[in-house]
């Protein structure tokens, strides 16, 4: 079942801290701007295992990606949903000089890239 953007007005939300994670900051805060929902901002979190124990603990949603941790179909201890209108996906490009071979971790990078991509993409 999913949910629409009007199913999370008035929620708790939990987000990832404003200051180490300003771009997810920036994107959810325009997403419930652009379909004008009201939340409260019922704490900042530092990483996905303390966000996680806030959520277990019901102290609010959190609004985070399908290929995170947390999102599991063996877990029953958080509940997932996807919800619609979904936000536009972020975009990462990785380039290097067509001359040049790159190094070896910069090829692991794209294909670990390419394979993240492969998984949220289902």
């Amino acid at each position: 079942m999913a949910l629409t953007s009007a199913d999370l007005n008035g929620e708790r939300l939990l987000l990832y801290d404003r200051e180490q994670s300003p771009d997810y900051w920036d994107r959810v805060t325009a997403y419930f701007k652009e379909y004008k929902i009201q939340v409260e901002i019922a704490g900042e979190f530092d990483g996905i295992s303390s966000l996680a124990a806030a959520v277990e603990a019901n102290l609010g949603c959190a609004i985070i990606a399908e290929t995170s941790r947390l999102v599991r179909d063996d877990d029953m201890r958080v509940l997932t949903r996807l919800i619609h209108p979904q936000p536009a996906p972020i975009v990462i490009s990785a380039g290097g000089l067509a001359r040049d071979t790159p190094p070896p971790h910069v090829l692991v990078f794209i294909e670990e890239m390419k394979l993240q991509g492969k998984l949220s993409a289902r």
